[in-house]
């Protein structure tokens, strides 16, 4: 970002091919990135549409646009108000609860009060939070692709090993669905979902 300021570009793009990140210099504050950040996309199978959607934004002409910059710049004060507002978030209710105190007129509230009261106000978004934090996590797992598994005919046609634990094989002549199943098994996941070309293996003819 500070490049991009550096040298008047406007937007900063950052992608590893799955994830893309696009930067507003013009929002970069403070040397804090996490202000300049106005676009966070990931493509997957599952939300590919709405990631062309979101990439149509990125062509010259729109991102030259009064209109996409206005956009942009609504959804980089949105993340920031978030920010500052879980920052703050026990002040917040603090001045909240004052604030109904002296409009209510009749002694102090409890903060649990309030809280309720929001909740159903502005929905249960706290409550959602604390769902998901009780939830056991998710297992971490290792990204790879294709390159880093050897093909081991000796142990079976569709039998591929990782080369780095040779205890970790994967049939990919069985169905797509249970590879996937075996790779979490095994505390691994593939890259992208063509990694081993929708898990199937070609022949050294059409290798040819």
């Amino acid at each position: 970002m500070s490049y991009a300021r550096l040298l008047n570009v406007p937007y900063a793009l950052v992608t590893n091919g799955i994830k893309i990140r696009l930067y507003g210099a013009n929002f970069y504050k403070s040397e804090n990135v996490t202000n300049a950040l106005i676009m966070d996309i990931e493509i997957s199978s599952e939300t590919l549409g709405a990631s062309i959607e979101s990439l149509k934004y990125l062509t010259r002409g729109k991102l030259n646009s009064n209109e996409v910059y206005t956009a942009f710049k609504d959804f980089n004060e949105q993340l920031v108000v978030l920010t500052l507002l879980q920052e703050k978030k026990d002040e917040l209710v603090k001045f909240i609860v004052e604030w109904v105190e002296k409009l209510w007129e009749r002694g102090p509230v409890k903060e649990t009060i309030v809280l309720s009261a929001l909740e159903k106000v502005f929905g249960r978004v706290e409550r959602i939070k604390e769902i998901a934090a009780q939830a056991p996590p998710s297992p971490t797992l290792t990204p790879v692709v294709a390159s880093e598994f050897e093909h081991r005919p000796d142990l079976g046609e569709g039998i591929f090993v990782y080369k780095q634990d040779p205890s970790k094989q994967i049939d990919v002549s069985r169905p797509g669905s249970e590879v996937e199943r075996k790779l979490k098994e095994l505390g691994l996941r593939l890259s992208t979902p063509t990694a081993f070309w929708g898990f199937t293996i070609l022949s050294e003819d059409e290798l040819d």
